[in-house]
């Protein structure tokens, strides 16, 4: 296999055989592959010696220039798509503004993954990356130097530049073309340790490894266990928990916390928690509480990230990391502060001037007309109901920013861990899934369907192994009998049911089918939910 990053600028300097060489140390002595590195002008690209089943990555270290992306990038795709040969799409090389605190995709980030959307093309982000290391690393400040001739700017040290994108594009590059297929077989439960006494989680290991489960699902809701003070650390608790699993011969999907930010997350920063429509702010108390737009919110999940990619290198039985837990679950759309600040500038790298906004939405209607981007209103409470054009749009915002979101959790496990990486996503929430699991190693979904509508577990089946070239993808949460909560309480399968849904799944290609929960709730407010153990 032969691999080329074809750019018109050098802005990202690499060396291919320091990347070949470091694919093989970290991953994969054996592999036969050969990187180049081509840096054109003009046309020149045409004449490279690229073969059917090779492997281009377009645009890497290129600057903002979306029109660039849509004519030379787009020229470059279609000319090597009808050569068979594999394309990957690079986002755009950004530098830091003193004074802008907040970065998130623009015209020419939004442009690259249409691209990649209408192509169905593997989107290498050195964008997001840039964003999540700048957030997330307490040493920013001193990887930096000023940018030359631009006032306010700056960018990664050079002495550092190069190293920093050789380690993270040689684990993005072994995970979308070189790495093994993620091909075992899981079967077993979501557990909830911190939940329960040590001698309970004891009993639990020791059952399910005697009814055969062979995977346990932790930690996407256990934030407060890993940092119970701001800034103050306690990963003993995860390495314990996960050699106390290993013991048991047990594997392991590791859980990013996200969904449930600690109380002393909303106690300093109250400004991050979700607003609804009518400007209701949501309490802490529950989950998804906290906007993924909030810069703070932010920073503190990409911190907590790299501290949990740390200590799972240690383990060989973790086979996956799940970022979050099914985003957009019980909130859509925000309308907090970070928000209001995003929205006009979105629409800006969107529609490009406020123009096209106006014709797309057709506001001539009802007086509805926008002289500016910063006077577009958010689709809040109104008489009647708001121009579809605005309500389409801010759905896409949402779906959008949130894949923002993700895609810097994503980035950082790509940079400190090999562990494949997946997310548990629905058909029910407002999200964008392609470009969501672009990003993700394994598609992964959950489903409940009723018993009485068993005719969305195949539904779902179809669609989730569809939503990425590989032939994996997981099924990370369905019941034993049936869904609840306090608010209602569901009629459970029928006999012989749920055997029936097994073998569906796993003749359908599924390479994991996990319960949720495996031990009934006590407390909360799903103690009406069917368990392995109730």
């Amino acid at each position: 296999m032969k691999l080329y990053f074809i750019q018109n600028n050098d802005n990202i300097v690499i060396n291919p055989s320091h990347i070949s060489n470091l694919i093989k140390q970290k991953f994969s002595p054996s592999s036969n592959f050969e990187i180049k590195s081509l840096t054109y002008k003009g046309d020149k690209w045409k004449q490279t010696d690229i073969n059917q089943d090779d492997v281009v990555i377009l645009g890497l270290g290129h600057l903002f220039n979306p029109e660039y992306v849509k004519g030379e990038i787009k020229a470059q795709v279609s000319y090597f798509l009808k050569k068979k040969v594999k394309v990957a799409l690079a986002t755009e090389y950004r530098y830091f503004n003193y004074y802008r605190n907040y970065f998130d995709k623009d015209s020419d980030g939004m442009a690259i993954h249409n691209l990649a959307w209408k192509n169905r093309l593997p989107v290498l982000d050195v964008y997001s990356f840039l964003n999540s290391w700048y957030l997330s690393d307490v040493r920013k400040q001193s990887d930096l130097e000023p940018v030359k001739y631009r006032d306010n700017e700056q960018q990664i040290k050079s002495g550092i530049k190069q190293q920093l994108f050789e380690n993270f594009i040689s684990t993005w590059l072994y995970r979308k073309f070189i790495k093994p297929n993620h091909s075992q077989y899981l079967y077993g439960a979501s557990i909830y340790p911190e939940v329960w006494s040590d001698e309970i989680n004891e009993e639990d290991m020791d059952h399910m490894e005697k009814i055969g489960f062979n995977t346990v699902r932790i930690g996407e809701f256990f934030w407060s266990k890993l940092e119970p003070e701001e800034n103050h650390y306690d990963m003993e608790y995860l390495r314990n928990l996960l050699e106390k699993l290993k013991r048991h011969h047990l594997k392991v999907i590791l859980g990013i916390p996200s969904p449930t930010p600690p109380r002393w997350f909303t106690l300093h920063y109250p400004e991050a928690r979700v607003v609804n429509k009518d400007g209701q702010v949501d309490e802490h108390g529950s989950r998804q509480h906290v906007c993924t737009n909030n810069l703070v919110f932010r920073k503190k999940v990409y911190q907590l990230t790299k501290k949990i990619a740390a200590v799972a290198n240690d383990f060989d039985n973790i086979v996956a990391i799940q970022i979050d837990n099914e985003f957009k679950c019980h909130v859509d759309q925000c309308f907090c502060e970070s928000c209001k600040k995003l929205w006009p500038r979105w629409l800006k790298e969107k529609y490009g001037i406020i123009e096209n906004l106006n014709k797309s939405w057709g506001t001539n209607l009802w007086s509805e007309r926008y002289p500016n981007f910063d006077s577009v209103v958010m689709p809040t409470k109104t008489p009647f109901t708001h121009n579809t054009g605005l309500e389409n749009a801010f759905a896409d915002f949402t779906a959008d920013t949130v894949n923002d979101f993700a895609s810097g959790i994503i980035q950082i496990l790509i940079d400190n861990t090999k562990i494949p990486i997946t997310h548990n996503s629905s058909m029910n929430f407002n999200l964008n899934n392609f470009e969501l699991f672009n990003q993700l190693d394994i598609a992964g979904y959950d489903t409940y369907p009723r018993f009485d509508q068993y005719w969305n577990f195949p539904i779902n089946l179809d669609l989730f192994r569809n939503v990425k070239d590989t032939s994996n993808f997981y099924l990370l949460e369905t019941c034993t009998s049936h869904v609840g909560y306090i608010g209602n309480y569901v009629p459970p399968y029928s006999k012989g049911y749920l055997p029936v849904e097994v073998f569906l799944g796993y003749a359908a290609g599924l390479n994991s089918i996990l319960y949720w929960p495996y031990r009934g709730q006590r407390v909360g407010v799903e103690q009406t939910h069917s368990a392995v153990v109730t």
